[in-house]
């Protein structure tokens, strides 16, 4: 999935400040933007980076951690017998194109 994001950064300086203060904050204020565009573009490549999958299936016996990540399932979610499925920190989007076309589905003896 790409992503693109447009971001523009606004710098205004009060009339009443003196010209040296002024010089000193367009210096700075170039600096810390720069700062603040990498650091904001950096945030938003940790966050909205995600993974897309055709469904979920847990096996029996199996335990499946999904930890710290952002999903987008076109699919059912299916735990089986004795199964676990575990969400830490996480956001799953079930991707449906009308209402009710995927589930998620707990067999007996699976945990979710």
């Amino acid at each position: 999935m790409d992503c693109k994001i447009q971001l523009i950064l606004a710098f205004w300086i009060p009339e009443n400040f003196s010209t040296e203060r002024r010089d000193l904050l367009m210096k700075n204020g170039k600096f810390v933007s720069i700062v603040f565009l990498v650091s904001v573009l950096f945030f938003l490549q940790k966050t909205l980076a995600s993974t897309e999958m055709n469904g979920l299936v847990v096996e029996n016996n199996q335990v499946k951690i999904i930890e710290n990540q952002r999903l987008i399932i076109e699919g059912n979610i299916i735990i089986k017998p004795n199964g676990t499925l575990i969400i830490k920190n996480s956001d799953i989007t079930l991707n449906s194109h009308y209402k009710n076309q995927y589930w998620i589905l707990i067999n007996s003896g699976g945990l979710f």
